[in-house]
């Protein structure tokens, strides 16, 4: 993935499910059944009148249940050996939904042909039955359901009440929590995509291009969007891929909602006047009003500069960040809805992630990007929502029965038709934590970004480039002192984990005291004063005072400076005793002296849980917490802003408990 192409996080709000019930327990002869949920974290309750606060638990999708009986819309189910009542729509029934009857065998045999393992046969025999027309393709990814939890699970988010299933306690957004290998495996596992109404999120968005009619584009264009029904469908046709995909992920996004702010086209006046927001309005000063964004492309938070997700992806749809490729500035929402199409063909559809699933999880065999990067949401369940809006049009059009390629991912440890094989113990870890150029860190690197641009200024037309893999065990191949040609190189690097699986980073990297090109002449111009303000804002930190807060645990020093740097700032970072520090990570009471270009400020460094500055969490900075909460102590500047890790301004048992959890492995600060 491209640094500059952006990941949009998707954070659509599904309501909790409350239902009403007044009737007795139905006693049907089909009960009890095996039933599967299909809702992202559907409620339990302890009652089937749930109209009082009676709900218990959640459970997220793929999660396997006893369906007991039923009562007007609600099922009675036993789950993880209790007793509860849910909404009916969100359960599907697997005894009914898997069959094995008259040509079973034969079906069977011949999608084990193609590559599909035992354990898919009950499912597709029984949507081959129903839909003759439609067609099945077995997508090889190489890995195992183990290893694409394991990778995935800081990826993926879900909206839940259940604490089980978080990664850690710290919510993403509002009640989105990064959740835990388990859970996303059950997402991962296309057997429980493989019903009718969900497995939608499979089909070819380019094969199925022509199936379409008014009835299915009415279907999905509702609210705003049927202002602008002719719009994606002109831009579907002109990329070459289905309308349906572009109006659901529209409509997922929010922009059905005419009020919905990212094509309102007056976010700057409606924030300014909004005092319950508390993002910015503009982008350094620059207004989003007369620009829209109908699949919130860019559209992710920047704590930073205090600017809300909506707000980053209108600064990206303006054009004030990325420039103007796809057709931006988007300051019509024809020329947003055409231009964000064409970037979804250009940087997923063509690049092998042409289903909604490879959308959200990239691991599929013709992916142009290394797996698990350059996936566009974080929120893991809106490629099922997002097929079920596209099934419910198909299915309103009459347009079911039409031949439909679906491409469904196998995995290693899918089934017996693998040979039997199953996942390694071995580590899957493929990631490197820094990328350095004659020692300087790459600046802004992220492990799941893979592709960088490096320009600097050398005195030879060699360079050395040298990596660290996240875990020591991985070799690391394609680093090493290289040669400028024309005062350009590019660098694979390419890191392989202990069980064999790869990763390839590529580096461009630029002389630039090369001569300018003519170009490049004419546009030279008086370089902008370098403020120490928006040199803070850039290194991603919260600002009190004179001291810097805000910063992770194990942040490495050098890539705060090496992003300063890049900036056009020098850095430097002392101990608390005022000696240099040249390397290492941060730890409370460290000072840096960050220098623009007309000033230079010093700041105290304030590191998340790290309460007494010794470069550990532990229960020392625990028991200095509970002190200041019991009145024995009194945390105050850096170390009262390290122990308030929430950022609410206090100190409490929420923070006693964040760090306690960090200590015990269970979360992360």
């Amino acid at each position: 993935m491209k640094k500059y192409v952006t990941l949009v996080i998707l954070f659509t709000f599904f309501p909790l499910f409350s239902f009403f019930a007044n009737i007795s327990l139905i006693n049907a002869e089909n009960y009890p059944f095996d039933g599967m949920i299909t809702a992202d974290s559907l409620g339990v309750h302890n009652a089937p009148n749930v109209l009082s606060n009676s709900q218990v638990t959640e459970l997220a999708f793929g999660t396997k249940v006893k369906v007991l009986g039923l009562q007007n819309t609600v099922y009675k189910i036993e789950y993880d050996g209790s007793v509860g009542y849910v909404a009916k729509s969100h359960v599907v029934n697997i005894s009914t939904s898997t069959s094995t009857g008259s040509g079973y065998d034969e079906y069977c045999n011949s999608l084990k042909s193609i590559g599909f393992p035992d354990s898919y046969c009950p499912y597709l025999f029984y949507l081959h039955k129903k839909y003759p027309a439609w067609s099945f393709k077995a997508e090889d990814t190489g890995v195992s359901l183990i290893e694409a939890a394991e990778k995935e699970k800081w990826l993926s988010a879900l909206q839940t009440a259940n604490s089980n299933y978080y990664l850690n306690g710290n919510a993403l957004e509002a009640d989105y929590y990064y959740v835990n290998a388990d859970v996303v495996k059950m997402f991962l596992d296309a057997k429980n995509g493989l019903f009718e109404n969900i497995i939608f999120q499979y089909m070819d968005l380019e094969s199925s291009k022509s199936i379409i009619n008014d009835t299915a584009i009415n279907a999905l264009a509702t609210g705003n969007l049927a202002n602008y029904k002719n719009e994606f469908r002109e831009a579907a046709d002109r990329n070459g891929y289905n309308a349906l995909h572009l109006l659901a992920r529209s409509k997922q996004e929010g922009a059905s909602n005419s009020k919905y702010r990212a094509v309102t086209g007056t976010y700057t006046t409606e924030v300014s006047n909004d005092q319950s927001v508390s993002s910015s309005p503009t982008y350094e000063g620059k207004s989003l009003d007369g620009f829209y964004n109908f699949y919130n492309i860019g559209a992710y938070p920047v704590p930073s500069m205090n600017l809300g997700a909506i707000g980053r992806g209108l600064a990206y749809a303006a054009g004030y960040i990325g420039g103007t490729s796809y057709g931006r500035p988007w300051n019509t929402p024809a020329k947003a809805i055409s231009g964000g199409a064409e970037f979804l063909k250009e940087q997923y559809v063509s690049k092998g992630q042409n289903t909604l699933y490879y959308e959200k999880f990239n691991v599929g065999p013709n992916n142009g990007y290394s797996k698990y990067s350059h996936q566009y949401m974080t929120n893991i369940y809106a490629p099922i929502q997002e097929a079920k809006n596209i099934y419910s049009a198909y299915n309103k059009a009459g347009l079911l029965n039409s031949n439909f390629i679906f491409l469904i991912p196998v995995y290693t440890d899918s089934g017996a038709s693998n040979n039997g094989s199953s996942a390694s113990d071995k580590s899957y870890n493929n990631n490197l934590k820094a990328i350095k150029v004659n020692e300087i860190i790459v600046g802004d690197f992220d492990k799941n970004v893979t592709e960088y641009y490096y320009k600097a200024a050398f005195t030879s037309d060699e360079v050395n480039v040298t990596a660290l893999a996240e875990d020591a065990e991985a070799t690391i191949k394609g680093t090493g002192v290289v040669k400028l040609v024309n005062n350009k190189a590019v660098v694979k690097i390419v890191v392989t984990a202990p069980s064999g699986s790869q990763k390839t980073y590529v580096v461009t990297i630029e002389n630039n005291t090369g001569n300018p090109t003519p170009a490049e002449e004419e546009k030279k111009v008086e370089s902008p004063e370098v403020k120490v303000a928006d040199l803070v804002n850039i290194i991603g930190v919260k600002l009190n005072g004179d001291v810097l807060y805000g910063i992770s645990p194990g942040t490495d020093i050098n890539i705060i400076i090496s992003k300063i740097r890049s900036n056009g700032g020098l850095a430097v970072v002392k101990n608390s005793d005022n000696t240099d520090k040249n390397s290492g990570t941060f730890t409370t009471a460290d000072k840096i002296v960050i220098t623009g270009t007309k000033e230079n400020k010093i700041y105290t460094i304030a590191v998340r849980g790290n309460i007494n500055g010794d470069d550990k969490i532990n229960i020392v900075d625990l028991l200095l917490i509970q002190k200041h909460i019991l009145g024995k102590g009194d945390l105050t500047d850096a170390k009262f802003l390290a122990g308030d890790t929430n950022y609410d301004g206090k100190i409490n048992i929420v923070d006693l408990l964040l760090v306690q959890k960090h200590i015990l492995g269970k979360g992360n600060l």
